[in-house]
């Protein structure tokens, strides 16, 4: 597995989970308009995933205007159950974290505020079993065996501009509509995202692989009733 590149494409990954409209922390009372908010996804926490970026953010429900704070130190109470890593990339900084094992952390973020004040959040997270959902799993036509402890299957090469994805799920459980791929050039730093239809996993239709990109992730989710369990794929050339 090719860590390096991993370890950029997961980063992005804390955006579909937004997008999903995935439960965050909060912190104060949400009526205030200085509410602080940890942007990760903390209903969904499971074993085996990887380089979720820290964030924190405000959202003033008056003027319906957002601010990020600039996350200067993130600290994990066990390392086994949550690492954090301290990213470096282009002049940018950042903090991300890996949740490795079943139990609970506590995470101590430390941030500044556009204001120029600081501040600091303390938050237990809780790691669950992943609770793999699904029934089959192809990619490029083969048939792949499925961990339950397992988040995300990885396929080494590809040189095709195009990859399949077909996945079964377990009674009850469906893909949800909103489904993405990420595709990302390691030597330029650049990545483009690309919608997909939720019939392209069902069905295992093409998905393209776009020229001048070194590696694909395709995200997907899989629902039922309010649970929400994420699943993705990782192609490279």
């Amino acid at each position: 597995m090719k860590n390096h590149y991993f370890s950029r494409i997961t980063s992005v990954l804390l955006a579909v989970f937004v997008a999903f409209g995935m439960l965050f922390i909060y912190t104060g009372n949400v009526n205030a308009a200085d509410v602080w908010e940890l942007g990760l996804p903390v209903d969904n926490l499971y074993a085996g995933m990887e380089g979720y970026n820290v964030w924190v953010s405000s959202y003033n429900e008056e003027s319906g205007e957002s601010v990020d704070a600039t996350v200067t130190s993130v600290k994990s109470s066990n390392s086994k159950v949550i690492k954090v890593h301290k990213n470096k990339y282009d002049g940018d900084t950042w903090f991300s974290v890996d949740f490795k094992k079943v139990g609970k952390a506590k995470l101590t973020i430390k941030y500044k505020k556009p204001d120029g004040s600081s501040s600091t959040m303390k938050k237990t997270l809780t790691v669950k079993k992943y609770p793999n959902q699904i029934k089959s799993l192809k990619v490029n036509g083969k048939k792949v065996k499925v961990s339950a402890n397992k988040y995300g299957f990885y396929v080494e090469k590809c040189k095709k501009t195009s990859v399949k994805v077909k996945v079964s799920l377990k009674k009850g459980w469906k893909v949800d509509k909103y489904v993405y791929a990420n595709a990302y050039n390691s030597k330029t730093g650049k990545d483009k995202e690309i919608k997909i239809k939720a019939s392209n996993i069902t069905k295992g239709k093409a998905i393209k692989f776009p020229k001048g990109y070194d590696s694909l992730n395709v995200n997907f989710e899989m629902v039922k009733g309010n649970k929400r369990v994420p699943y993705y794929v990782g192609f490279f050339r």
